[in-house]
């Protein structure tokens, strides 16, 4: 019996000649989205039975309606037997352009799918195999607690009618018959090809991306337009005082009324002498204004508005308008205050249901012994049926992340020499210097490579909890800078720069450009981020206080090292300063800093590098201390700026180490301690030559 048969796959070697051969050499090596979409029109050719060689083009669509993201829409045309047939495809880029890292598409083309170009071409079938074997074996790792996607033949080979198998088989089988078939047939190969090398395909069909649901939350714009354009009666027969309004109290709202007052006179007057007046109602009239002052103007063909009209009534409208601009600009910015305020109100559950979901997201994968180094929003859809997630979501426990894109995973459940090496990568904003650096560097440098992986995770977090907060990216800015840390690391063998040196300085850039960022962006949304609370759960809540707990150990380690590394100071002054606070040490470095007779410059140098690391790591202990009151609660809660200043401090404290620079060193400002029981020293006497 043929094997084909067997499998019930049935191929016709006519018809499947032509598919993905005919890009000549220039084209191959073009592996971008013109790639992407000439192989669906491939495909699509293939669906239609056509001849490879047929007439076929792609066009940009009309776009009718938003898409989210960059996602386009493309028609692919096709003449077929004498007549163009086409469909739509929608195709965008997914996450930042990052140079060393795979590109990923969002697609839809019959359903949702994500196509994975890799960095480095893959050729052999076996070699194309062997990857998504790998990121089943993570995805089994992760599961039952996470559930991920990861490459399949089918989700492309599905769609090629010539290509035909049992409904009855099960996923698992299905794939094992397409590799067989594919191994026995290597010119089919060929469907799974994009510019004449392998690429990777995912099926969402049922999902809904992070990033998408977050933007649908925060599209504020839209919701005041819509808002705006109402021309609710209320408004009107209350002069202006809207009950929407009034607890802003601002007297430019109350005035509104006399300017709504007018402009029914003055529009009565411009449609009389149009001799039109009795043509339009009321509210047809209040509706020109209020999509005037929402930034929409009359369309051509308004019924029964004369054609002249229609052309001089927005510059009527405008000259009106500008007579009352202070008042209406008031009235204009109060409505998107309230606006904006309502609309907070209603997606509170949501947003804090999709912030508690991450955090569970990072115990889970702390739980499974998995560090994923590249967690963003464009990597983690929603596992949840549409209708829950248009209600609102008011309960965390509806929410569940799954994971996209393995490619950066890394499985710690083993001895750290036995970690495999991860790709060197990550997405900008989302990542920390060490992503940059390989595995045996970073053992020397930060010691544990275990919790490395995890911090990283943890710091992506970060940004996650923030974007779901406010819909703006946290640390665009200082995420600039890893690029430039590529080149640095690749230009520093031609100077006398070693890669340590170059890790130190560019953390010591790096985190005072984070510090400064999370500062400016949490003073900016304070009062979201402190509209919003999130009680910690049984499974998030044991992984803080580890998290905290370590952070302490290390913390005091640090400390005692320092400490007994010093050896200018007697033993008195030592146990003094151990037991002083951090805003003791920073008065003692004052005190240095002044008085520059004692002790002599030789000395007072390398002192003051100690005390300044000291009052560093003092400083972290400190916070430390604040923030082990809250997790000890009964119900411990956190609102979400100090959850995400919490998380930062953790990989902070980690990642970034006093001893590197004798520079100052970036912390997070913190409010000083009403009560110390430190042990204050004489300021002039206490630090003297021994």
């Amino acid at each position: 019996m043929d094997p084909e048969s067997v499998y019930g796959f049935h191929k016709e070697s006519a018809s499947m000649a032509g598919f993905n051969t005919e890009i000549d050499g220039k084209k191959q090596v073009s592996r971008g989205s013109d790639a992407v979409l000439l192989f669906f029109l491939k495909l699509y050719k293939m669906q239609l039975s056509a001849d490879p060689a047929a007439e076929s083009r792609v066009e940009m669509a009309p776009q009718t309606y938003e898409t989210p993201g960059s996602n386009r829409i493309y028609t692919l045309r096709v003449n077929h037997q004498g007549m163009w047939r086409s469909r739509r495809m929608t195709l965008g880029r997914l996450g930042a352009n990052i140079t060393n890292k795979s590109t990923c598409y969002h697609i839809i083309f019959d359903d949702l799918m994500v196509v994975k170009i890799p960095l480095q071409p893959i050729y052999e079938f076996n070699t194309y195999i062997q990857c998504i074997s790998r990121d089943r074996r993570i995805a089994l790792k992760a599961a039952p607690s996470i559930r991920c996607i990861v490459p399949s033949l089918s989700t492309v080979l599905n769609k090629i009618p010539q290509l035909h198998h049992p409904k009855a088989r099960s996923p698992e089988e299905i794939e094992k018959r397409y590799v067989f078939l594919l191994r026995k047939e290597p010119n089919l190969q060929n469907y799974l090809q994009i510019g004449g090398s392998f690429a990777f395909f995912m099926n969402l069909s049922q999902y809904t991306f992070l990033n998408q649901e977050i933007d649908k939350i925060h599209g504020r714009n839209d919701v005041f337009s819509r808002d705006f354009l109402k021309p609710t009666d209320s408004l009107w027969e209350t002069h202006g005082i809207d009950p929407f309004l009034i607890a802003e109290e601002d007297p430019a709202i109350f005035e509104m009324g006399h300017i709504l007052a007018e402009y029914e006179e003055w529009i009565a007057d411009i449609l009389g002498h149009n001799r039109c007046d009795a043509s339009f109602s009321m509210s047809q009239r209040r509706a020109w204004f209020t999509a005037h002052l929402s930034g929409q103007d009359l369309k051509s063909g308004e019924p029964g508005l004369p054609e002249p009209l229609i052309q001089t009534l927005p510059g009527l409208l405008a000259r009106f308008s500008e007579k009352h601009q202070k008042t209406i600009n008031a009235f204009r910015k109060a409505h998107r205050q309230q606006t904006e305020k309502s609309w907070r109100e209603r997606n509170k559950g949501k947003i804090t249901g999709i912030i508690t979901s991450i955090l569970s997201l990072l115990a889970n994968l702390k739980s499974q012994g998995l560090s994923l180094r590249d967690l963003k929003p464009e990597n983690i859809f929603i596992v949840a049926e549409p209708e829950r997630l248009e209600r609102g979501m008011p309960d965390p426990e509806i929410i569940e992340l799954g994971l996209i894109d393995l490619e950066t995973a890394v499985a710690l459940d083993t001895n750290t020499d036995a970690i495999e090496q991860p790709l060197c990568t990550g997405t900008p904003a989302f990542s920390t210097p060490s992503h940059l650096f390989p595995n045996p560097f970073l053992i020397k440098q930060l010691g544990d490579l275990k919790r490395t992986f995890f911090l990283q995770d943890a710091y992506a977090a970060v940004g996650l909890i923030f974007f779901a907060a406010t819909g703006e990216t946290l640390f665009e800015k200082t995420g600039r800078l890893l690029p430039e840390i590529v080149l640095a690391s690749r230009k520093s063998s031609l100077k006398d720069q070693t890669p340590a040196d170059l890790f130190r300085h560019t953390s010591w850039v790096f985190w005072h450009s984070a510090v400064s960022e999370l500062t400016r962006q949490g003073s900016h949304y304070q009062d979201v981020l402190k509209s919003l609370k999130i009680s910690l759960s049984e499974l998030i809540c044991p992984m803080l206080q580890e998290l905290l707990e370590k952070t302490h150990d290390e913390l005091k380690d640090r400390i005692s090292s320092l400490l007994s590394s010093q050896t200018s100071l007697q033993k008195t002054q030592l146990e003094a300063l151990a037991a002083s606070d951090a805003e003791t040490i920073g008065k003692q470095i004052h005190s240095l800093e002044e008085n520059n007779s004692s002790p002599d410059a030789e000395t007072r140098e390398p002192i003051l590098k100690f005390l300044s690391s000291l009052e560093h790591l003092k400083r972290l202990l400190e916070q430390e201390s604040r923030y082990r009151e809250i997790l000890l609660e009964k119900r411990p809660s956190f609102f979400v700026g100090d959850l995400i200043e919490f998380l930062f401090f953790t990989v902070i404290a980690f990642m970034y180490r006093e001893s590197w620079t004798t520079r100052k060193h970036p912390l997070l400002p913190v409010k000083p301690s009403t009560e110390s029981a430190a042990i204050r020293l004489n300021p002039a006497a206490s630090i003297s030559k021994r």
